[in-house]
Parts: structure tokens; C-alpha cells; sequence
């Protein structure tokens, strides 16, 4: 047997015998789990880096973890809360098997070898919809230049010096234009081109009235919901990718949600709120945040 070479290109019956016989080989989870004597091989799809989870595609969370995502209900292995990954590749096996990844992206005949998993420990599942997802610690850390390559990431206007001026305007008077175009250099500086078909159009903008930064917002990026979401959420002004909605209660416009506390174990949701003055036709007239928390 020959050892893999780090970023090199194999088909997939190559991949399973730089380990073993194809003979001797498990194949799992529709093939992208392939079990072999003392070694678990992924082999399988990637789609885009997100900070949201995605339902169907794997995806490397960061260069140093990796995210596999069981595209279907499996159940393969006897643990209740983790069925749908093989026992080989998680925690409880971890002195057994090596793990090893090979991943391409849509559309890709052969598979890019991309170093070693370490054995999992986080693995959530729900009955929501959601199939079951494993995350990786991945070695060595996976290099931008092949990120790129992969399709996971978009790198963005690399331009430092000229960010850094573009953020010391902030320290002088500004209108509300300038401080958008200075928003719109650094989010393509961190999330790589903004491009037009990630803007919502305006047959997407069915909501309440909406103030002018917040409006501009949805139309350059709205639907690059990983750059204002993560742990905490961005409304949508409809019904997308089933994400909140915009809504107006007591003369508030609720858009954005933070889960950033807990009273008496339970989660505190605080959503951020823009009043409306009925006289000015739902145009903004201020701003605050209000508490939504359970009593105790």
C-alpha cells in the first residue's frame, strides 16, 4: 500500500486501495463511508463554507474542521443519537481506525485527498428534518489556496491598506451613504464578491416599510445569510430559505434576534426593535432594543 498524496487527485477506487482490497471494504452511507481494516475513508461532496448549517452537502466549517452532513436518514451504526455516522469514524472507536478524507466538489469525477480526521465528538441530530452531521478536526489545516480550488470559499478584495482607510472615515463626520459603502468594502473584503444574484430583488421585498440601511442591506446581500447570522439571526423580509421574518408589533420593526443569555435555564431571546411613527407612514423614528424573555 502507498500513502496518499496530500491534494492530489484520485478516483475512488484508486483512493480505497492506496488502504486495502476493495474486497475487504464496507460501503456505507450510499458509498461516501467506505470501512476497511483499521481504516474509515469519507469519501464525499462539498458545498460552500456557511456559518449555517446546510441539510444536504458537507462543508469545511474553517481550514482545521470539516462537517459531514448525511444527506439522508442512515442507520448505521447502534447509537441512538448517532446512527446515521459508522462507529469508526466518532470517539468510541478513536484507538481503532484512521481517518481519512477525500472530498470534491459538484460535479467533480475524482476526489482531492485532504490530510486525516480526527475521530468525532460532535455529532447533533433532530427530527426536524435534519439527517445528522458530524464535525472533524481536521490535519494539517486545509491551505486557502486549495479552499479556493474546492469552490468552499470566495476570497474577496485582499486590498488591507485600502480597508484601513476606508474604516479610519468612521472616526469623521459621515452620512448614512458613506458609512454603507464603507460596510460594503469590508463585507467583501471577509466574504469575497458580493455578487448580484446574492441580493434580494425587489419582488422578494414583500414587508413591512423598511428603513433605507436595512433596505439597501437585503438588496446587496440579502440572501448571504451566513454574513449577518450566525449564532444570532437576521430577519428576512419574506419567507426565505426558512428563515424569521420581518414583522411590526406594538409599533416596532423586529429584525434581528440575539441568543446571548439564560434566565433560570431557559434561552433569553433579545430582539432588536426600530419604533414607527404612525404620523410619518411607518418611516423610522427610533431605535432600542427590548428584552423578550420568559418570566421567572
Amino acid at each position: 500500500m502507498t500513502d496518499p498524496q496530500l491534494y492530489k487527485w484520485y478516483a475512488a477506487d484508486e483512493a480505497i486501495s492506496l488502504f486495502g482490497s476493495s474486497n475487504d471494504a464496507r460501503r456505507l452511507c450510499d458509498g461516501q463511508w467506505v470501512i476497511l481494516p483499521k481504516t474509515a475513508i469519507c469519501l464525499t461532496e462539498i458545498g460552500e463554507t456557511t456559518t449555517h448549517k446546510p441539510k444536504h452537502i458537507s462543508y469545511f466549517r474553517d481550514g482545521a474542521e470539516f462537517c459531514w452532513i448525511a444527506n439522508r436518514r442512515y442507520y448505521v451504526s447502534n447509537s441512538p443519537l448517532a446512527h446515521f455516522v459508522p462507529e469508526e469514524a466518532t470517539a468510541w472507536r478513536r484507538h481503532e481506525y484512521t481517518i481519512e478524507l477525500f472530498v470534491r466538489p459538484p460535479r467533480e469525477g475524482k476526489y482531492l485527498y485532504a490530510g486525516k480526521l480526527a475521530p468525532s465528538y460532535v455529532m447533533p441530530y433532530s427530527s426536524d428534518g435534519d439527517c445528522g452531521m458530524a464535525a472533524f478536526r481536521l490535519e494539517p489545516t486545509l491551505p486557502s489556496s486549495i479552499w479556493v480550488q474546492l469552490g468552499g470559499i470566495r476570497l474577496g478584495d485582499q486590498n488591507v491598506a485600502g480597508l484601513d482607510q476606508a474604516l479610519a472615515r468612521l472616526r469623521q463626520q459621515t452620512t448614512v451613504h458613506d458609512r454603507l459603502a464603507i460596510l460594503q468594502q469590508l463585507v467583501q473584503f471577509w466574504h469575497g464578491p458580493i455578487r448580484p444574484e446574492d441580493g434580494l430583488s425587489d419582488a422578494e421585498m414583500t414587508s413591512p416599510p423598511i428603513p433605507l440601511p436595512l433596505r439597501w442591506w437585503y438588496r446587496f446581500a440579502g440572501k448571504r445569510s451566513e454574513i449577518m447570522s450566525g449564532q444570532n439571526i437576521l430577519f428576512a423580509p419574506r419567507d426565505f430559505e426558512t428563515r424569521r421574518m420581518l414583522q411590526i408589533v406594538n409599533d416596532r420593526l423586529l429584525f434581528y434576534v440575539e441568543n446571548k443569555a439564560s434566565i433560570s435555564g431557559r434561552r433569553c431571546n433579545m430582539v432588536t426593535t426600530r419604533r414607527f411613527s404612525a404620523a410619518s407612514k411607518g418611516e423610522a423614528a427610533g431605535r432600542r432594543k427590548a428584552s423578550r424573555c420568559p418570566s421567572t
